[in-house]
C-alpha cells in the first residue's frame, strides 16, 4: 500500500448577519476537478502498488516512459529510403545466452539516389554484409550499421542486402526518467526464464528513414519447450527434430515503433473482444510479492477494456492482441503491434483479483493498440499517443465497476506527479514544443491527459469521443499531427477551439487561482485572480469555464462562469 496526504478542495464558509439571524453559505470553485491547477487535492491513501520494493518518488510505477539515452541514429539528408521487403532469420539460445541472425532486406531509393544506407541494429558484431554474395562496404558503431554501395543507388532502383550478425549475454539496461530519481530499467534480456526485447534493443536491422515499416517476415528458431510471441501476425510453426522449432511471424501492417519479442515457458489464457482474440501469457510461478501468476484472471479485464475502446473509438485493427509477462526487472510497459510486454508481476493474483491502479496500467498499454500502433503520433505530437493513453485508461476506469471515485483518484495521481515535477524545479515547456529537445515525459503524459479531461469540460465527453473516433478513422496506420486532432475536434464541435488549444498546447504551466468574496444580501460578489499567465510575452492568462458551487443551508446550486484575464468578477445568487 502507498501513503498519500489528503488536502481539501477550495471551500469557503460565508456567514452573514442581519435582523438578528444568520445564514451559512459555502462556495467551491471547480468542485468536480475539471481544471488542471496548482492547488488540486492530494491523492487519497487507499491506492495499491503494482509491486513491492523501492518507488520512483512517491509512486510505484510509471508506464512506458522514454529512456534518457537511445541508440545512435543518423539524421537523414534528403528523401528517406523505402523498405520493399525483409526476411529476418533468428536463432535464440536462452541457455547459452546467444543470438545469431541473418536478414535479407530489399531497399529502394525514393526521391533521390542513395549514397549510403543505414540500419539500427544491436549486436556484438556484424559478421558480414553482402549484395549477391559480394561483400558490401560497411561500418558498425554504437548500434548504427552504415552500408555504402560502390556507386550510389539510383533513384527508383532497389538493392538486395544480406546482413549477418551475432550477440551474446544480452542484458540491456536503459536509464529512465523521472528526473530527480533516475533509475535503470532492464529493457532487453536473453536468458532464463525470460527472454524479451523492447525499446532500446534492435534485434534485427531496422532501416533508418521510413516513418513506418511493413512486410517483414521473422523466422525464429528457439527451444521447443518455450513459447514465442512477436509483434505482428503468427503464420506457422515447424518442429526441427533437434529439440528446437521455428516459428514464422509477419509484420503485415505498417509499424512506426519498435518490434518487440518475448520467449518463455508460458502459461496461456485466451478470450475474445468482438472479432479480436485476446491472449495472456504468464511465466508460471510466483511474483516478486510471492503471489501466484494467474493469466486467466486478466483475460476478462482485457476483454472489458477492449470492448470499451471498441465502443468509443472503433474496433481494433489487430486480429489478436497478446499480453506477455517478462522478467520483473522490466518495470515499465511496452505496447507494439498486437503485443503488450509487461513485468510478470502484473499477472499475479493474491486471491482478490485485480485493483484499480493495475487495471489503469493495463488499460494504458491496451490503448496503444489504437493510439500508437494504429494512429502514429510522435515527436512533438507524442501527447496524442501517451497523454491520450492515460486519458483513455482513466475514462475506462470511470465507466467500469471501479467507478468515478477510482477515476478521480487516478486523475489526482497524474496531477500530483506533474506538480511534484514542477516543485522539484523541472523545466516547464509547452505541451507541443517547437523544439523536440523540450519534450518532457511528465508534460506529454500527465499534462497531455489532463488537456483531454479539460476539453471534456468544455465540449463534453460525447464530442471528445466523436472527435477521437473521427481522428482515428482518418489516419489508419498513418502519421497524424496535433493539427489533425484539432481539426477533428473543431469539426465535431462546430465552433473554433483555437482559444483552448492555444493556451494548453503552446502555453506553459497550470492554472493558479485565488479568490476573494463578499456576501451582499442574497448574492455573492466573487473575484477570481490568476497568479500565473500561460504566456509571459505577451502576457496572456488562461480563459476557462469554471463551475462555482454555492451551498446555502445544505442546498447546493451550481453556476457556470468563465474566468478571463488576470482578474474576473462575478455577481452570483447565494442560493434559494
Amino acid at each position: 500500500m502507498r501513503t498519500f496526504f489528503a488536502a481539501a478542495l477550495i471551500s469557503l464558509n460565508l456567514l452573514a448577519c442581519g435582523s438578528g439571524s444568520s445564514i451559512s453559505v459555502e462556495l467551491e470553485l471547480d468542485p468536480d476537478l475539471w481544471l488542471l491547477r496548482d492547488d488540486l487535492p492530494e491523492p487519497g491513501s487507499d491506492g495499491q502498488a503494482l509491486r513491492a520494493g523501492p518507488a520512483w518518488g512517491r509512486y510505484m510505477w510509471a508506464p512506458d516512459l522514454p529512456p534518457v539515452g537511445r541508440l545512435a541514429t543518423k539524421p537523414l539528408d534528403g528523401p528517406a529510403p523505402e523498405l520493399n521487403s525483409a526476411v529476418v532469420r533468428l536463432s535464440l539460445d536462452p541457455a547459452g545466452r546467444t543470438l545469431s541472425g541473418r536478414a535479407d532486406i530489399q531497399v529502394r531509393a525514393v526521391g533521390a539516389a542513395l549514397d549510403s544506407i543505414d540500419f539500427q541494429l544491436s549486436a556484438a558484431a556484424v559478421d558480414e554484409v553482402t549484395v549477391g554474395g559480394v561483400p558490401l562496404a560497411h561500418t558498425y558503431k554504437s548500434g548504427l550499421l552504415t552500408c555504402t554501395p560502390d556507386t550510389p543507388l539510383p533513384e527508383g532502383q532497389s538493392l538486395a542486402i544480406s546482413i549477418a550478425w551475432h550477440d551474446a549475454d544480452i542484458e540491456l539496461e536503459v536509464e529512465f526518467f523521472p528526473e530527480g530519481f533516475k533509475k535503470n530499467v532492464l529493457v532487453g534480456y536473453l536468458g532464463e526464464p525470460s527472454t524479451f526485447f523492447t525499446f532500446g534493443y534492435w534485434f534485427w536491422p531496422r532501416l533508418v528513414g521510413p516513418a513506418t515499416i511493413a512486410g517483414v517476415d521473422f523466422e525464429v528458431t528457439y527451444p521447443e519447450a518455450k513459447t514465442l510471441v512477436i509483434s505482428g501476425d503468427y503464420q506457422s510453426s515447424k518442429d526441427n527434430g533437434d529439440g528446437t522449432k521455428t516459428d514464422v511471424w509477419r509484420l503485415t501492417n505498417p509499424a512506426a515503433w519498435y518490434v518487440s519479442l518475448a520467449l518463455a515457458a508460458y502459461e496461456k489464457a485466451a478470450g475474445n473482444c468482438g472479432n479480436t482474440t485476446i491472449e495472456v501469457y504468464g511465466i508460471p510461478g510466483v511474483s516478486i510479492d510471492n503471489y501466484p501468476i494467474v493469466p486467466a484472471t486478466y483475460v476478462p479485464i482485457i476483454e472489458n477494456i477492449c470492448d470499451d475502446y471498441s465502443a468509443r473509438f472503433g474496433e481494433p485493427v489487430f486480429g489478436t492482441i497478446r499480453l506477455a509477462g517478462v522478467d520483473e526487472r522490466f518495470t515499465n510497459g511496452y505496447s507494439s503491434p498486437g503485443l503488450l510486454i509487461v513485468p510478470n508481476y502484473i499477472l499475479d493474483d493474491d486471491g482478490k483479483g485485480s485493483f484499480a491502479v493495475r487495471d489503469f496500467y493495463i488499460a494504458h498499454e491496451v490503448s496503444h493498440q489504437w493510439w500508437g500502433n494504429d494512429v502514429f503520433a510522435s515527436g512533438k505530437d507524442i501527447w496524442l499517443t501517451e497523454g491520450l493513453a492515460d486519458y483513455s485508461a482513466i475514462s475506462y476506469i470511470e465507466g467500469s465497476h471501479w467507478g468515478a471515485d477510482a477515476a478521480r483518484e487516478q486523475w489526482l495521481i497524474d496531477a500530483a506527479q506533474l506538480l511534484d515535477y514542477y516543485a522539484q524545479g523541472g523545466a516547464d515547456y509547452p505541451l507541443v514544443p517547437e523544439n523536440a529537445n523540450e519534450l518532457v515525459a511528465y508534460i506529454y503524459y500527465l499534462k497531455g491527459a489532463w488537456v483531454f479531461r479539460m476539453l471534456e469540460g468544455v465540449i463534453g465527453r460525447d464530442e471528445v469521443t466523436r472527435a477521437l473516433s473521427d481522428y482515428r478513422l482518418a489516419h489508419p496506420f498513418a502519421v497524424a499531427t496535433t493539427q489533425d486532432f484539432i481539426s477533428a475536434a473543431t469539426a465535431v464541435h462546430g465552433e473554433s477551439l483555437a482559444w483552448f488549444f492555444d493556451e494548453w498546447l503552446t502555453g506553459t504551466g497550470v492554472m493558479s487561482l485565488t479568490e476573494s468574496h463578499a456576501l451582499s444580501g442574497d448574492s455573492v460578489d466573487l473575484t477570481v485572480t490568476q497568479a500565473r499567465p500561460w504566456s509571459a510575452s505577451p502576457e496572456r492568462f488562461f480563459s476557462m469555464p469554471v463551475t462555482v458551487r454555492i451551498t446555502r443551508d445544505g442546498s447546493a446550486k451550481d453556476e457556470r462562469v468563465t474566468i478571463e484575464g488576470s482578474e474576473s468578477t462575478f455577481h452570483l445568487p447565494a442560493g434559494h
